[in-house]
């Protein structure tokens, strides 16, 4: 016989699993056996499946983080030495920059 208590719960931990709450958290809160919920009406939602469903990106491209991070850097100093009328740098000036690479055995 089907009662409140049984829809309830069904219904509970249906939805708590396509809201990402874990299979044993499920099971303690119910009260419930975890291989019973996962057997039976478990609606999961796992961190890939989610990110194919939502259109989510695990990472990032190339091209995105070279805009993100690299291009700013690059203009910012390219627009610093414009601006202090630095546009060609010397030897010299590269030599005192960056310190000389030490041999190691």
């Amino acid at each position: 016989m089907t009662t409140t208590h049984t829809v309830g719960k069904h219904t509970f931990v249906s939805i708590a699993g396509l809201h990402g709450l874990s299979l044993d958290d499920c099971a303690e809160q119910c009260g419930t056996d975890p291989t019973t919920i996962r057997d039976f009406y478990h609606g999961t939602l796992s961190d890939k499946l989610r990110g194919v469903i939502l259109g989510e990106k695990t990472y990032e491209p190339w091209r995105e983080w070279i805009s993100r991070v690299i291009e700013p850097l690059y203009t910012n100093r390219y627009n610093e030495l414009m601006n202090n009328k630095k546009s060609t740098v010397d030897l010299k000036v590269i030599a005192q920059e960056v310190p000389p690479m030490v041999e190691t055995e």
